[in-house]
């Protein structure tokens, strides 16, 4: 099985972007339409109900890993499932293609509920604990070192709920994806739904307890710029073929 450090992670990006000419947000579609669908259908099943009486929330922090959230929210949405958006950051601070995905949410009346504060995660508490499902898009592959408040007392507070299924995208947040270590706070994730291939860290006996079940979706990448990404920096002529 092929393994990607946090260096190829984002070579995958920008060789995908910058030599084969696809747009970053056409990236982030792929990922977020190919994790809804994992989703919908290999682990909502798991709740024996159906897809219009789910209950879903889908927290989402900043940077590219917000803008998977908002995406998955999308689709999810456009599949009649019920579900409920928790910002960790202003959708006015945010850029990029995670605004643009936010922005969309706004538009298609997808509920949006700031969670920035202590008292506000206080407050979701009840929601999330009456949820199917749990979605992590919180903190991505880039994160290092330790978790800030109060975005660790979120971790904890999706940590101690007992009903819901907890879904990570593309990493459990508080999780550092080379070394496979957890941070002060780290999501216990049911499922984790990783991005082009698993990252070297998900190895480490100490990510074992904080992966769940592990699935790879595909962001639209050709499989020879992963391989030549393991070897290189630049990609070989023939990777779009």
């Amino acid at each position: 099985m092929t393994y990607l450090t946090r260096a190829q992670v984002r070579s995958v990006d920008q060789l995908a972007i910058s030599q084969l000419g696809i747009p970053s947000i056409v990236l982030m579609e792929n990922a977020g339409r190919n994790a809804a669908n994992i989703i919908r259908k290999l682990i909502l099943p798991e709740h024996d109900i159906t897809p219009s009486d789910a209950q879903i929330a889908i927290i989402c922090g900043s940077g590219n890993n917000a803008g998977d959230g908002y995406t998955i929210a999308r689709h999810l949405h456009n599949n009649q499932l019920n579900l409920t958006l928790y910002a960790v950051k202003p959708i006015k601070k945010l850029t990029g293609d995670a605004l643009t995905n936010a922005k969309i949410c706004q538009k298609m009346d997808i509920p949006i509920i700031p969670i920035q504060s202590k008292p506000q995660i206080e407050a979701a508490r009840p929601t999330f604990a009456h949820a199917h499902i749990v979605i992590d898009a919180i903190l991505g592959t880039g994160f290092t070192g330790s978790v800030r408040s109060p975005i660790d007392t979120l971790i904890n507070t999706i940590n101690s709920l007992q009903h819901p299924t907890i879904i990570a995208i593309d990493t459990p947040s508080g999780l550092e994806i080379d070394a496979g270590a957890p941070s002060n706070a780290t999501i216990t994730a049911h499922h984790t739904i990783t991005f082009v291939a698993p990252k070297i860290g998900f190895k480490q006996p100490s990510a074992t307890p904080f992966l769940g079940h592990l699935h790879v979706a595909p962001i639209g990448v050709p499989p020879q710029l992963v391989a030549y990404i393991l070897q290189s920096t630049t990609i070989p002529p023939n990777a779009a073929s």
